[in-house]
């Protein structure tokens, strides 16, 4: 983070990441700010079980395992790995997440039509959402 500011984006990724997490408080102080953040462990009440109709997941999306680029070809090709809109197999090879010098594999996590939240080269914060998966009729019906 720029000791001089802090964007709505590092928030949201920040708060994400708190509720992931036993932790409960973090304080973050600059020069000319601070910033506390709690999180209330969850309600019992919020956890019990809700009666619903079985339904199979329609969308499944794909988060950023760590802050960096994202690269949706390899460095040196000209074609994506996969396109909007295409179909996938579950463990393909969608993107590539550049952290520093390190390339880290993003593969999709179910079969079905993928859709991109981002763009060629744009920078994500941790547990931001790159793409998601969405399941068409044929993968639902398992032809």
């Amino acid at each position: 983070m720029d000791d001089n500011k802090i964007t709505l984006r590092q928030l949201r990724a920040l708060a994400r990441a708190l509720r992931a997490t036993t932790i409960n408080c973090i304080e973050l102080t600059g020069e000319n700010w601070s910033l506390r953040m709690t999180s209330a462990p969850p309600s019992p009440v919020l956890m019990a079980p809700v009666a619903t109709v079985e339904s199979p997941e329609i969308r499944t999306p794909l988060c950023a395992p760590a802050p960096g680029r994202v690269l949706l070809r390899h460095p040196l090709l000209a074609d994506d790995f996969a396109g909007a809109g295409a179909h996938v197999t579950r463990h393909q090879l969608l993107a590539l997440l550049q952290v520093g010098g390190l390339y880290l594999p993003l593969r999709s996590p179910a079969e079905g039509i993928v859709s991109f939240a981002l763009s060629h080269n744009d920078t994500v914060e941790f547990d931001e959402e790159i793409l998601s998966i969405h399941k068409d009729s044929k993968v639902r019906a398992g032809l």
